[in-house]
């Protein structure tokens, strides 16, 4: 079995968001406990989609599972507006069924995994409606804003929701990839727990069970004591949670299956680095989102406004830029 612990380069580029959205997840972050977005950010979405006209036609742009063409079924439903709602993601999305079947009486979400912002292949002038959330500023925004400029009606309403750098999102981002440097790289869990493993593989006889044992403990200890000063210990204790059950496991399910848990548990921390790293990249301060929003004025030829998107306690979740 191949014991490096490296995404083989032959993966799809969107391996770290296919990998997120097919467990299932609704939103991508701020959300709480794998639901729908903090209740102050659905209160904006559900204002937004209340004021559109009854023969709506809207798309959710890199919507992931569709947190939020969710919301806009909801209000379709409880307000009995015949809403048309797309959804397309770059990655191959999973929607969870729950909220495609809350009322047949109601058009079903479209949703269309593996299709960029940057070609859509949607007809000219289908939509009058365009979101977004934490969405476009992951695109290359020179193909993306004329692209959805072409599948815009005349007088289309827009809103997007964008990561901030100021974000308390973001900080915690930066935090998490500092987590996951030090459990790699300062601590190195997984090619500690590997040793371990081979070391109890009579057949391999590659090392001393014993001594792979105390060093485990040991880098488990330092973890442990990393954990107990960071802000959101959260990833220290579920990540050596995870391997330690798998090796406990290990008499039963032998070599070859617990060496495939273990990398499988490193390449979804993997995949949540990458998101993380993807998240810091594409953030904008203040003045790129004047700029961005200048961009989409001159695109759209109309007026736009954007505001920060605060939480009651003044904690920043992002930018808005939205039609007056």
């Amino acid at each position: 079995m191949n014991s490096g612990r490296k995404i083989p380069p032959q993966c799809s580029p969107t391996w770290a968001w296919d990998q997120y959205w097919q467990d299932g997840r609704l939103a991508s972050c701020g959300g709480e406990q794998g639901q729908n977005y903090q209740p102050f950010i659905v209160a904006g979405w559900r204002k937004f989609f209340s004021l559109q006209p009854e023969d709506t036609c809207l798309v959710d742009v890199c919507s992931g599972n569709g947190a939020i063409a969710c919301i806009a079924a909801e209000i379709s439903i409880e307000a009995k507006l015949a809403f048309q709602i797309h959804a397309f993601d770059a990655a191959n999305i999973a929607p969870p069924r729950l909220y495609l079947e809350k009322d047949t009486q109601v058009q079903r979400i479209h949703y269309r995994p593996q299709v960029t912002a940057e070609s859509t292949h949607y007809p000219d002038r289908k939509f009058n409606v365009i979101v977004g959330q934490y969405a476009i500023e992951y695109t290359q925004l020179d193909k993306t804003l004329p692209e959805l400029k072409r599948i815009s009606k005349p007088n289309c309403s827009l809103r997007f929701i964008l990561h901030a750098q100021e974000s308390i999102v973001v900080a915690s981002a930066h935090r998490q990839l500092n987590d996951i440097r030090y459990i790699k790289e300062t601590e190195p869990l997984f090619s500690t727990a590997i040793h371990v493993v081979l070391a109890h593989d009579r057949r391999n006889g590659t090392g001393n069970p014993e001594s792979g044992n105390a060093k485990l403990q040991q880098v488990i200890r330092n973890i442990g004591k990393a954990a107990s000063g960071a802000a959101e210990p959260e990833m220290y204790h579920y990540t050596c949670g995870m391997v330690l059950d798998t090796l406990h496991n290990l008499p039963q399910q032998g070599t070859a299956l617990t060496l495939g848990k273990i990398q499988e548990i490193e390449k979804s921390l993997d995949a949540h680095s990458s998101r993380l790293a993807a998240m810091t990249h594409a953030a904008k301060n203040a003045d790129q989102i004047q700029e961005l929003k200048t961009k989409m004025e001159a695109v759209w030829s109309c007026p736009l406004k954007t505001e920060p998107l605060k939480r009651r306690d003044g904690a920043l979740f992002g930018w808005i830029i939205q039609s007056i």
